[in-house]
């Protein structure tokens, strides 16, 4: 893409939280690679979440921070079209669980110009099973902007002996990121809707105003 590379907003790091989840003890993901926190795996670089690795809540989303900047430069150099903040969020919530941005049908579609025949390729990468549902959300989110609940994130603080995740905790968004480093960014949908709300609301203050013989 030309221009200022995108950055995700805050509401798709959210809705990629909400994905993965926060773990923090290190855990077996659903094809046997070692994780922790949110997603992180030794390839995204330190720590290498071997088992029995324990870190805090301020280090699991110090590192997806970290994290999700490689995912968001490799989208960029992907897609060549200009596209909705909201569709970008989707792709790298795509390449950050499948890390095939650069061979995905989906990419190709959409720099070809199919943005509908790219959203239906979303659901070519459906292995295992269990992440069907991740699909048929990334694909909403880049047909039509939805991005579901995100005012929680799961938050799970040990593993069982066979290194699954357990023992959630749904916590307010706030109170796992912190206000201040994750002001909130309107998406050009929500700030397209505000300003609709706003223009309505001035005409019917003006119509108010000239009935009264004020304006």
């Amino acid at each position: 893409m030309g221009g200022v590379p995108m950055k995700t907003s805050v509401q798709g790091l959210l809705f990629l939280m909400n994905k993965e989840g926060v773990v923090l003890t290190s855990y077996r993901d659903s094809v046997g690679v070692w994780t922790i926190g949110v997603g992180h795996t030794a390839a995204a670089g330190a720590p290498k979440p071997n088992p029995g690795l324990e870190i805090t809540l301020e280090r699991a989303v110090e590192l997806f921070r970290k994290d999700v900047q490689k995912y968001e430069a490799a989208v960029n150099r992907a897609v060549t079209v200009i596209i909705t903040q909201y569709q970008f969020d989707a792709l790298v919530s795509f390449h950050y669980n499948t890390g095939g941005i650069v061979k995905a049908r989906l990419t190709k579609l959409l720099n070809a110009g199919d943005i509908h025949k790219a959203g239906d390729a979303f659901m070519g990468w459906l292995k295992p099973a269990s992440i069907i549902g991740r699909r048929e959300d990334e694909q909403e989110l880049f047909r039509i902007g939805n991005y579901g609940n995100i005012s929680k994130v799961l938050v799970y603080p040990i593993v069982t002996d066979l290194f699954k995740p357990t023992g959630a905790k749904s916590m307010d968004t706030n109170d796992v990121l912190g206000a201040k480093p994750w002001v909130f960014r309107p998406s050009p949908k929500t700030s397209g809707t505000v300003f609709a709300v706003l223009g309505a609301l001035l005409a019917a203050i003006a119509a108010f105003l000239k009935a009264k013989g004020i304006w």
